[in-house]
């Protein structure tokens, strides 16, 4: 655990590139530091590390949140339809899975909903990286023929708003690319020194990447960034009840769902030995999110449409839901902020409740 630690303190500050480099890029991808970490013996690795516990304390694998076997056969009670129409980001379309299209949510919930429905239809339209906006432009210029005779609409929005914002948040980045690879091999020289004397001339390591820490916090911390996740909530203030009423347009009768977004870097706090600075991005992460959270909720009971807590859920969990986080055994690190295969399984599970109690009612 303490190793795959080490490593991701690497790759989150070599990398000067962008996000979707960042996201795109496994510490594997550096094999000479990976080799370099891999040497270091395991009882000298004390780095104080404080992230993901949910996955480290649990006795399972920390893979996904499981789910009671559903049969794809219908039963003698399955009756009726159900169509429903997947619209939104790169959560909707999988992004970040093996199988994409069975592993995402979509599918899984169209299996599970054949225990209930005779006849079953889901069409999934996520795009990789679509903003409110741009969502928006979508159903005004080319609709999805499916609106218009679908029974539900399943809405993922907002999180690529974030991300914008994040990434506009150029004194993160520029202080990210300042840092000399060098700094991080000293640093584990610091650690594992015999004698004061080495420890002494390494030290100065620890001061770099104090300082790295205080300069991240600084710019997370900043009018700059609070400036920007206001915009970001003002935006998607804007853009929900637009894009409502363009579905409503072709299908004015159809349960329309809008999920909150979850934090991604949920129990993400990196705290290192000799550094004193501590980079809580778990809280920077719900201080972002909460802000699209925010109008997701207040619009729904004035807008017709319902509320999937999938931010509720996630923070309940007590395994890791997304992609971001550790593989002990490949001594890996990601910071890709997707839901893994357990993450797609529960929002999966969120709708079937929803769509079936909808059915009852």
């Amino acid at each position: 655990m303490k190793k795959a630690f080490l490593l991701l303190f690497v790759m989150i500050f070599m990398c000067s590139c962008d996000m979707t480099d960042i996201l795109e890029n496994s510490v594997e991808s550096n094999e000479e530091i990976s080799n370099f970490v891999s040497s270091l013996p395991n009882e000298s690795l004390n780095v104080n590390d404080n992230f993901n516990e949910s996955a480290t304390n649990s006795d399972e694998p920390a893979m996904s949140e499981k789910l009671p076997n559903e049969s794809v056969s219908p039963t003698p009670e399955t009756k009726g339809s159900k169509s429903v129409v997947v619209l939104g980001d790169s959560i909707a379309r999988g992004y970040g899975l093996e199988n994409v299209e069975n592993q995402r949510f979509s599918s899984l919930l169209e299996e599970r909903l054949k225990t209930v429905y005779t006849d079953v239809d889901i069409v999934n339209y996520g795009v990789d990286g679509q903003t409110g906006s741009e969502l928006l432009s979508a159903l005004q210029t080319s609709p999805p023929a499916e609106l218009n005779d679908c029974d539900a609409v399943i809405i993922s929005i907002g999180g690529n708003n974030i991300l914008q914002a994040i990434t506009s948040l150029s004194s993160v980045m520029d202080n990210v690319g300042k840092i000399d690879a060098s700094v991080f091999k000293d640093y584990f020289l610091y650690l594992f020194a015999k004698d004061e004397q080495k420890k002494e001339k390494y030290s100065y390591s620890c001061k770099v990447i104090d300082g790295i820490f205080k300069e991240v916090n600084k710019a997370f911390e900043s009018d700059e960034f609070q400036n920007l996740i206001d915009k970001a909530e003002k935006d998607l203030t804007n853009e929900i009840p637009q894009i409502v009423s363009e579905i409503r347009k072709h299908n004015p009768n159809a349960e329309i769902y809008i999920q909150t977004v979850y934090n991604p870097y949920l129990n993400v706090k990196v705290s290192l030995e000799g550094v004193e600075e501590v980079l809580d991005l778990s809280s920077y992460g719900e201080l972002a999110v909460s802000k699209l959270n925010s109008p997701i909720r207040s619009l729904a009971m004035d807008n017709d449409y319902i509320v999937a807590p999938v931010w509720e859920r996630f923070n309940c969990s007590k395994k890791p839901l997304t992609n971001a986080g550790f593989d002990i055994s490949n001594t890996r690190f990601s910071i890709d902020p997707h839901p893994n295969s357990g993450g797609h399984i529960v929002i999966a599970d969120i709708y079937f409740k929803m769509l079936t109690e909808a059915q009852n009612d």
